[in-house]
């Protein structure tokens, strides 16, 4: 679905896409404080969004343009799941932070790379609401563990784009990339 025009500045330059906001916003993240970084990695969608949240969303996020099928509650809900999964691929060495976030890898290869199953990639494609934000929240966290990085501006469109043509399009889209990198599963006679 298109995005509504209701952006919160007056800007006359066009609101970015949630692809660009969220290729912005990653490299942001590791330069949080520990403590805004936990309240984002702890973030729960349904309950008040934290002070690190409200921070994020009013340098970034205040201007994008909702998605048509949802309201501005909802629409900062979704970011919130964005954001907590974000916070979950951000690593720490010392006082260094990284994210692990390369747009030059779709998220469904960056899945198939770290061995991530049919099962859970089937589960998040079917899940919305509460239940998808459980399984971005895994899929982040698998990630996490097995250090594997890939463009999380995919993830933000999943999430963001739950109903409709454009998340029939995203979900194809990783799944093209997922299933083109994994290993072959039919044997030559």
């Amino acid at each position: 679905m298109p995005e509504t025009s209701t952006p919160a500045s007056e800007s006359h330059a066009p609101a970015p896409t949630t692809r660009e906001a969220a290729r912005r916003l990653a490299p942001q993240l590791p330069r949080l404080s520990p403590g805004d970084l936990a309240q984002l990695r702890r973030l729960d969608p349904d309950e008040a969004l934290t002070t690190a949240y409200w921070k994020l969303w009013a340098e970034h996020l205040v201007v994008l343009n909702l998605p048509a099928e949802t309201t501005r509650e909802e629409h900062e809900r979704r970011w919130a799941i964005v954001l907590a999964a974000m916070a979950r691929l951000v690593t720490r060495s010392g006082t260094q932070g990284r994210i692990l976030h390369n747009k030059g890898v779709p998220i469904g290869r960056a899945l198939a790379a770290a061995g991530y199953s049919e099962l859970r990639l089937d589960r998040l494609f079917r899940a919305d609401g509460e239940g998808l934000a459980d399984e971005v929240r895994r899929l982040a966290s698998f990630l996490s563990s097995k250090a594997v990085a890939g463009d999380l501006s995919d993830l933000a469109e999943l999430v963001i784009h739950q109903q409709g043509d454009r998340a029939e399009k995203v979900r194809r889209s990783i799944a093209r990339a997922y299933f083109s990198h994994q290993p072959s599963t039919t044997k030559e006679p």
